[in-house]
């Protein structure tokens, strides 16, 4: 292979990773403004994310389809282009997962440090 199609390779697999696991960091960004909810503003959560994980699964498949076989299906290294492909998608997802344990800890770090008055959520009840 050719140093520019494993860039290619190895890029793409990359950006799908990224995108398939914004999920978690959007999840992330969710518990710190949870508290201050409706109902509706849960439902339109949940169906945009819905629609993310779709998208985010799709676009792998075609990108799989696109990039990796792409006009040749019987091509005979499919496999060392398949390999080079899931290295970048682990490689962005691996990203994506520091993010979210950076944030999920950089939040632990920040609500310890604020006033009991403004770490709480409700009256009696502590953001934890």
């Amino acid at each position: 292979m050719k140093p520019i199609e494993l860039f290619v390779l190895f890029g793409s697999g990359y950006v799908c990773g990224l995108s398939i696991g914004s999920g978690f960091v959007l999840q992330a960004i969710k518990k710190l403004f949870v508290s201050r909810w409706s109902n509706l503003r849960e439902a339109l959560w949940v169906a945009t994310s819905g629609f993310h994980a779709i998208l985010c699964g799709w676009m792998a498949v075609m990108f799989v389809g696109l990039v990796v076989v792409s006009d040749q299906p019987h091509r005979a290294d499919f496999w060392y282009r398949m390999v080079v492909y899931a290295i970048g998608v682990g490689g962005g997802m691996a990203f994506v997962f520091v993010c979210v344990h950076l944030v999920n800890t950089g939040m632990r770090v920040h609500r310890a440090s604020l006033p009991e008055t403004l770490s709480t959520s409700a009256p009696g009840r502590s953001r934890t």
